[in-house]
């Protein structure tokens, strides 16, 4: 028996799914243009299923009823609505290049130097391309698409078969396609170098990059000796190769003082690369990278950056709630939350917005309600369970110190989250690290002896919460 796809379930809705609110209208448009639209009943068809955006939940929305509207007097016919399910798809998706292509104004101008070449214009195609490479020249944030595109415009006015090539335009021409060349050379080279180099902090492995340091050497007898961008990359480069506290203020202090002449992208780049340096030395509880880590999401805010694609990702946002309240940023954590709130992935939105609640509670020593709003979570993922259980455990031993009845239900929540940081698929060294943390509450609980637990803390290379732990461990009587 042939089954089929439920409507909710389709191409076509998940697609509309994507549509921003205000796509709607301008699809509708789009659909009742006879230059985009041939197939009339098209328009019926989006304008019943626009109205059960964005949630498309009614239990009368399905393929039948829909095809009973649109064809009253016929029978429902599965190939046939498959077919306009098909045509509409194809619609939308035309609608959203055509919209891409009209906020892309150098893609626009682009398309049409290719259309005057075409259509042998030769006049208009060398104007139009020379009056595009002046532009994109006099830009002072070039990234490296900009260089690829200058190097694409000259190479095509210095071959079209009616350049003279011995006159001084095809000299011109050439020449700028050898320093473009160059430019574009270098500036991936460094591009890629950047992302190698992460990688290597990540995987732990080595790649050898051929020629890296013969191209920042060669790139300043080039155009790019003075572009900030390409500047700031060189220091990152520099960054990733020491990762040390002074390439981390020395980088810091490069984006901070010429972020205004640095393209996103590039700002972009440096921010999660030194975010992740700090969030590395805040792991290990020095205290001083918790305001440097604040103020590098302070301004990531400042600089709308948080935001890509129309999404903040969960960690990105509890990880920034959790560092203004660990320096008392209260304020600025609530402006947070509800500024990058509707960015978050609708299925996760509720739940990530109860842990952040729960971080709050925790950071102003409310602990019986750090404890409701984790327990208000339903989804967890690894890095959401091993957050959820590593803050219960913190404070469950805050209410347990004024109330002894509370140390049992601790020490089992000790016990479960060893267990299950044991049996889960993490790196060596973050197991080990949760795992130590958990024999030092273990023994806090059992209010071992003081200058013990400080000697076995300061022994240990790998552990969670250290600074907290250590004062607790200070909170101990001898």
């Amino acid at each position: 028996m042939k089954t089929y796809t439920k409507l909710t379930e389709s191409k076509l809705i998940g697609l509309v799914k994507k549509l921003l609110p205000e796509d709607l209208k301008q699809v509708d448009r789009f659909l009742k243009s006879p230059y985009h639209n041939s197939n009339k009943i098209l328009v019926p068809f989006f304008e019943i299923i626009a109205k059960e955006y964005p949630h498309f939940s009614h239990p009368k929305f399905t393929a039948k009823n829909i095809y009973r509207k649109l064809y009253p007097t016929k029978t429902f016919n599965e190939g046939s609505f498959k077919g306009l399910k098909t045509d509409l798809i194809k619609k939308i998706e035309n609608y959203i290049v055509f919209e891409e292509v009209k906020q892309e104004k150098a893609m626009k101008e682009s398309f049409m130097i290719k259309a005057y070449a075409r259509r042998n214009n030769y006049i208009k195609f060398r104007d139009a391309s020379e009056k595009l490479n002046d532009k994109i020249e006099q830009n002072n944030q070039k990234v490296l698409e900009d260089f690829q595109q200058l190097l694409g415009i000259n190479h095509a006015l210095f071959f079209h078969p009616e350049t003279d090539r011995d006159g001084l335009l095809a000299d011109r021409y050439i020449t700028s396609c050898m320093n473009h060349l160059d430019s574009f050379y270098f500036f991936s080279k460094i591009v890629y170098s950047i992302e190698l180099l992460t990688r290597n902090q990540i995987q732990q492995q080595q790649h050898n990059i051929k020629l890296l340091e013969e191209s920042i050497r060669w790139s300043s007898h080039t155009e790019l000796r003075d572009h900030p961008l390409f500047k700031l990359y060189v220091l990152i480069i520099s960054f990733l190769k020491e990762q040390n506290e002074s390439w981390f203020f020395t980088l810091k202090k490069y984006l901070f003082e010429h972020y205004k002449a640095i393209p996103k992208e590039g700002q972009m780049i440096a921010i999660i690369i030194l975010i992740n340096f700090a969030i590395k030395k805040v792991s290990k509880d020095l205290l001083n990278f918790q305001q440097e880590l604040f103020e590098l999401y302070q301004f990531r805010d400042q600089q709308n950056n948080f935001v890509v694609n129309n999404r903040i990702s969960e960690n990105t946002f509890v990880n920034a709630i959790v560092m203004a309240a660990a320096c008392q940023k209260f304020e600025w954590a609530e402006y947070f939350l509800t500024k990058y709130i509707v960015f978050l992935k609708e299925s996760i939105r509720e739940d990530t917005i109860n842990l952040s609640n729960a971080y709050l509670f925790f950071y102003k020593k409310d602990y019986a309600k750090t404890i409701e709003s984790l327990h208000t979570i339903i989804t967890k993922n690894l890095n959401t369970e091993l957050r959820f259980r590593s803050l219960c455990i913190r404070a469950y031993y805050e209410l347990a110190k004024n109330n002894e009845s509370y140390e049992n239900l601790t020490e089992k929540q000790i016990r479960n989250f060893k267990n299950y940081c044991l049996s889960k698929n993490i790196s060596q060294q973050r197991k080990i690290a949760y795992c130590n943390f958990c024999d030092i509450c273990k023994a806090l609980v059992n209010k071992k002896e003081k200058s013990k637990l400080l000697q076995k803390v300061n022994n240990m290379e790998h552990l969670m919460f250290r600074v907290w732990l250590l004062a607790k461990i200070n909170q101990l009587k001898k």
